[in-house]
């Protein structure tokens, strides 16, 4: 970026004399500023229940910075040391240091690394593509979430807590490629894909930035046994790959915790306030009458009793 400024130094004239002698000086001055700058802001370390997050921010000088959050508001930064479980939401957020609501700040691609190496492409976790939630096609739809995106001070988004296939103790590294744009400026702002945008210009701005946040780092937590306390499971306890699997007895389902146990009766759909085996019941009596009468009035067209035929 760069800004020009004309300086101009002329020497106070004396009106009253009959000649003058001075300088018209004249300086131009041009600064420039380099519009992008890596930042990092620590990294992330999973674990198979609890995740550790340990944030640490940093600022460059486009003043921009990317860190957790406790929740969904975005407005409590995540302390240092707290413990997310998989598949908890972990709260991410990247904002100016100095709000602006002149600036946007639209996010174009966030991924995930086990590695302090934004480019490690042997093991990547892709957040958000294009702007929008990555479609990862092992995972469901909601496990990645964009709550705001090229809008004005701040961008944010979510996803699901998670470990590498891999090696379950490495660390979570997240970057994201950023674009800040003015509005005032001649190109405006283009459109994000969800229209948050004051002016729609469908023009892409070459100059990004690349931020980082993490690690979460994830110590290993002990595995459970269904020797101890049944594994947590209230009904069956089995031992499958060396961790604790629940099952229920019969006619009882599994609930969300994956532990404990809830009778599916109490699931089952039923007709108003009655209850469906009344109504089988009564047809399949009718269809047994229905039938005999049938037969039973076959004979020459007439029953036994000189009752006309029903067929």
């Amino acid at each position: 970026m760069k800004a020009n400024f004309p300086l101009r130094c002329l020497s106070k004239l004396n009106e009253s004399a009959p000649i003058q002698r001075y300088v018209d000086g004249c300086l131009n001055l041009t600064c420039e500023y380099n519009r992008t700058e890596l930042l990092e802001a620590g990294a992330i370390v999973p674990e198979i229940k609890k995740v550790a997050l340990d944030s640490v921010e940093q600022e460059g000088r486009f003043g921009v910075k990317i860190y957790f959050t406790k929740n969904q508001s975005y407005s409590d930064k995540l302390d240092a040391g707290a413990e997310v479980k998989v598949p908890d939401l972990v709260y991410t957020k990247v904002e100016l240091s100095t709000p602006d609501e002149a600036l946007h700040v639209q996010l174009k691609e966030c991924w995930a690394t086990p590695s302090e190496d934004p480019d490690d492409e042997g093991t990547r976790y892709d957040i958000i593509k294009d702007s929008l939630p990555a479609n990862n096609p092992f995972e469901s739809d909601d496990a990645i979430e964009i709550d705001r995106n090229y809008m004005e001070d701040f961008a944010a988004f979510n996803f699901k807590a998670f470990v590498w296939s891999n090696n379950l103790e490495a660390a979570i590294y997240v970057y994201c490629r950023v674009t800040i744009c003015h509005e005032d400026v001649e190109s405006g702002c283009p459109a994000g894909p969800s229209g948050n945008s004051t002016k729609k210009r469908d023009v892409a701005s070459p100059d990004s930035l690349l931020v980082a946040s993490g690690p979460i780092f994830i110590s290993k937590s002990k595995k459970k046994s269904c020797e101890e306390s049944n594994g947590g499971c209230s009904d069956v306890c089995e031992m499958r790959n060396d961790d604790v699997m629940c099952m229920c007895y019969e006619r009882r389902s599994l609930a969300e915790d994956g532990e404990t146990c809830q009778d599916a009766e109490k699931y089952e759909l039923v007709a108003g306030e009655g209850d469906w085996s009344f109504l089988v019941y009564v047809i399949a009596a009718f269809v047994i009458v229905v039938g005999c009468l049938l037969v039973w009035s076959k004979k020459d067209g007439k029953s036994k009793d000189g009752f006309p035929s029903l067929i």
